[in-house]
């Protein structure tokens, strides 16, 4: 119940926190994404040295949950909003930068893992979730700018 207890609180700091970064943001007329993820990796940092417990209990599997979901919905949402004439028309153009934008996320962070970690089972784990992640905020951003119905939007 405890860890419970502690995974609303993190939720809770995590909203507000996101939510001001969002709010500052948007007024300096910056993609919105940038300032969450700026907020996640400044709380994250801040909540390990105040109470590792409470980190450990806001990284939990029902926080891991959330973000999962909250990828699923952010794919699903830009889907919805995708006109698919405008994709037809780029979609020689749009192939090329797909397979591009997999392959160089994927690379890097394969090699970065390999060299760093020594650890091939977790070079591609985390060169997965660079591409799910690459390809998710590219879709974020240009949706919080107004131009994934653009033709350089649906490339």
């Amino acid at each position: 119940m405890e860890d419970l207890m502690a995974f609303f609180v993190v939720l809770a700091l995590v909203l507000f926190v996101v939510k001001l970064f969002d709010e500052y943001f948007d007024k300096k007329h910056l993609p919105i994404v940038l300032g969450e993820v700026i907020a996640g990796i400044l709380l994250a940092a801040l909540l390990k040295l105040l109470n590792e417990e409470l980190f450990n209990a806001g990284v939990s599997i029902l926080y891991e949950s959330f973000s999962t979901l909250g990828i699923i919905f952010l794919m699903f949402i830009s889907g919805l909003e995708t006109d698919t004439t405008l994709i037809k028309k780029s979609l020689k153009y749009g192939m090329s930068t797909a397979i591009l934008g997999s392959l160089f996320p994927f690379a890097i962070t394969f090699a970065y893992i390999t060299f760093t970690l020594r650890s091939i089972e977790l070079a591609k784990v985390y060169s997965t979730i660079a591409i799910a992640t690459s390809v998710g905020i590219t879709v974020r951003v240009l949706t919080d700018l107004g131009a994934l119905n653009t033709t350089a939007g649906t490339t």
